[in-house]
C-alpha cells in the first residue's frame, strides 16, 4: 500500500499547480498547507484550534464551504487524533521524519519480552526521566523505557501514519475496493519523549538506551459496488484508535526500574534485598556524558556490568537456591567490593582532571531492590535478604500485575530508583 498520507497527496498536487514545489517537500504536513495559503493569498489558519470563521451549529467546525483545505482542517480540531506534526510546528519535514523513523525503527527492535540483561523502566510521567536516564546508564547495561498503560486517560493518540487505496474491481458490475489504515502512539507527552530521544539518542544508537513504544495500527476495508461501500463503511474508524478503545500490553522484564515515587512497597514487612549509594555524573549534558564513557570504560562502565551481572545471580538464587540467605550475602560482598574500586577509580588523577575539564559533578544516590517471588494465582511475596517471604494481598498482588507487567517469570526484581541526594567528594 502506498503510504503517502491523502493530505500528503493534495499537498503535492496543490504545490505543482502554483509552483511551489520545491518549498514545501521538507515541511510538515501542516507547515506545507500554511505555506501554500500564503502563496494563494489566503489566511494561514490550517490546523489551528479556532476555525477561521466557525460555524453556528459547531465552534470547531469552519463555516468556509469551498475551502480546498477544508475536510482535512476540521478533522484536526474535531477528530480527537492528533496528527503528530501538528504537536512539532516549529520543525522541518526531515526532522519530523527521523523522529517517526525512530519510533518506527524501535517498534520493530524492542521485543515485548525485555531480556535478563535489560533494564525495563517504566515510567508514569516524564518528570523524572532525564534524572533517571543518567542513573541507569551508570547502574545497567541497557535500559529500555516505556510508559505505564494502568491510566489510559493520560494516553495520547498521535497518527504516525494514515494511508488509505482506492481501487476498482473489473468484472460483469462495477466494484470498488477502499482500505483504509492508520498507525498511532500513544504517549502521556510527545514533545518530552522526543526532547528525550534528541538528548540520548547517542546512547540509543550505540545501545545503551532504547523506547518501547505503544503504537496499534487500525484499518478498514471495504470492498462491493459504490452504493454499497458508500452506506456500508465503518463507522467506528478511525474512532476505534483512541486510547479507550484499544487493547495495550506494556513490556515484560524480569528486571524493572521504578523512578523515585511511582510505586511505594512501604509496608514495614515488605524488606529490600539491597541498598546501594550509587555514583551519578551530574552538570553535564549527555553528548558530554557518552564522551566520557566512552573515554574511560575501564573506570565507567565496568561496574555498570558487574552490578547487573550479580543482581541478576540474585535472581536466578532467588528461583533455585536451598542457601538463598548465604548467596545474597556473598554477592552482596562481592557489590560492595567492586563499589569501593569504583570509588578508588573515580579518584584517579586521569578522571578527576576529566571530570574538572567538562565541568562534571558527581552526585550519588540510593537504589534499592527488592525481590518478588510470583506464585500461584498470581499471588506475590516479597522475599527478604534473609530467605523470609512476606505474602502481599491478593488485591495489591493484582494491581503489581497488573501495573507491572508481570506475566510468565517466577522471580521479579525491582529497581527502585531514588532521589539524587549530595554532591560526593572526588577528593
Amino acid at each position: 500500500m502506498d503510504t503517502t498520507t491523502l493530505l500528503r497527496k493534495s499537498i503535492i498536487q496543490k504545490a505543482k499547480t502554483i509552483g511551489c514545489i520545491d518549498d514545501v517537500t521538507n515541511m510538515t504536513e501542516i507547515n506545507a498547507v500554511r505555506f501554500i495559503q500564503a502563496n494563494e493569498g489566503h489566511s494561514q489558519c490550517f490546523g489551528k484550534e479556532e476555525p477561521y470563521r466557525p460555524t453556528q451549529y459547531n465552534e470547531k467546525r469552519c463555516a468556509i464551504a469551498d475551502c480546498y483545505w477544508g475536510m482535512a482542517c476540521n478533522n484536526y480540531r474535531l477528530i480527537d487524533l492528533h496528527p503528530v506534526d501538528k504537536s512539532f510546528p516549529q520543525i522541518s519535514g526531515s526532522e519530523l521524519d527521523e523522529f517517526t523513523r525512530f519510533l518506527s525503527e524501535c517498534q520493530q527492535r524492542v521485543a515485548p519480552k525485555i531480556q535478563r540483561n535489560e533494564l525495563g523502566m517504566q515510567i508514569r510521567s516524564y518528570k523524572n526521566l532525564i534524572s533517571a536516564t543518567r542513573k541507569m546508564l551508570l547502574a545497567t547495561p541497557k535500559t529500555i523505557v516505556g510508559e505505564n498503560i494502568e491510566d489510559k486517560q493520560s494516553l495520547t493518540a498521535h497518527v504516525l501514519r494514515q494511508a488509505g487505496s482506492i481501487s476498482w474491481i473489473h468484472g460483469g458490475y462495477p466494484q470498488v475496493s477502499i482500505t483504509q489504515v492508520i498507525d498511532v502512539l500513544l504517549t502521556s507527552d510527545i514533545k518530552s519523549l522526543r526532547k528525550w530521544y534528541l538528548e540520548t539518542n547517542k546512547f540509543i544508537h550505540n545501545g545503551f538506551l532504547d523506547y518501547y513504544p505503544l503504537i496499534k495500527t487500525v484499518e478498514s476495508s471495504i470492498s462491493g459496488s459504490p452504493k454499497f461501500v458508500t452506506q456500508n463503511q465503518d463507522p467506528t474508524f478511525p474512532f476505534n484508535a483512541y486510547p479507550d478503545q484499544l487493547t495495550l500490553e506494556t513490556f515484560s522484564a524480569p528486571h524493572i526500574g521504578l523512578p523515585d515515587g511511582d510505586i511505594m512497597l512501604s509496608h514495614k514487612e515488605y524488606a529490600p534485598i539491597l541498598n546501594l549509594d550509587l555514583p551519578v555524573l551530574e552538570e553535564v549534558d549527555f553528548d558530554t556524558l557518552y564522551k566520557l564513557m566512552s573515554d574511560y570504560p575501564e573506570e565507567l562502565l565496568a561496574f555498570r556490568d558487574f552490578l547487573h551481572s550479580e543482581v541478576d545471580n540474585m535472581r536466578d538464587a532467588a528461583v533455585g537456591s536451598e542457601h538463598f540467605s548465604q548467596d545474597c550475602r556473598r554477592i552482596e560482598r562481592n557489590i560492595r567490593s567492586q563499589m569501593r574500586k569504583l570509588s578508588s577509580d573515580y579518584k584517579k588523577a586521569k578522571l578527576k582532571t576529566a571530570f574538572a575539564l567538562t565541568g562534571c559533578a558527581i552526585a550519588s544516590w540510593t537504589l534499592v531492590l527488592y525481590c518478588l517471588v510470583k506464585g500461584t494465582g498470581d499471588l506475590l511475596a516479597v522475599l527478604g535478604p534473609g530467605g523470609i517471604l512476606t505474602t502481599v494481598s491478593a488485591a495489591y498482588s493484582d494491581y503489581l500485575v497488573k501495573r507491572l507487567g508481570l506475566k510468565d517469570d517466577p522471580v521479579y526484581f525491582l529497581w527502585m530508583i531514588g532521589d539524587t541526594s549530595n554532591t560526593m567528594s572526588s577528593d
